[in-house]
């Protein structure tokens, strides 16, 4: 409510059913990855859905995560824990139009190369069948 009174780009959203959640990737432009790296997840589901949905990202994970934001020039990161690293990283993006542009079509070219089910799927079936039936225990 307070962004709003502000008028305020940013918005924060508690559940959203998956209707409103496929409302909210289609609105926006920019996703951001509020983990640390002690969470231990190298790359996150959120990574993955931003990038199918074409969002630009700022990233709190320092690892894989970053690395791949970086290779394929789709986000910026930010220190977790310090509001003035995470501001200077939204900022690279307001007024820079050129730079959001190039971001979206990096992530949209990375979910397409490495996160296209149709692509992952037939891998995942083969390496389960060179198992031999032996199952899989984690």
């Amino acid at each position: 409510k307070a962004a709003e009174r502000r008028r305020s780009p940013v918005r924060f959203h508690g559940y959203l059913s998956a209707e409103e959640l496929e409302a909210c990737m289609l609105a926006s432009d920019v996703g951001i990855v509020p983990m640390r790296d002690a969470s231990g997840v190298a790359v996150p589901n959120k990574v993955v859905d931003y990038a199918a949905h074409g969002l630009a990202m700022v990233c709190g994970l320092s690892g894989e995560s970053l690395e791949l934001l970086k290779e394929y020039q789709g986000g910026v990161g930010y220190e977790p824990d310090n509001m003035e690293s995470f501001m200077a990283a939204l900022r690279r993006y307001i007024g820079n139009a050129e730079l959001l542009t190039s971001h979206r079509a990096g992530v949209r070219r990375m979910a397409e190369e490495l996160f296209d089910e149709r692509l992952i799927y037939p891998e995942m079936a083969a390496v389960l069948a060179d198992m031999g039936g032996r199952g899989l225990y984690v």
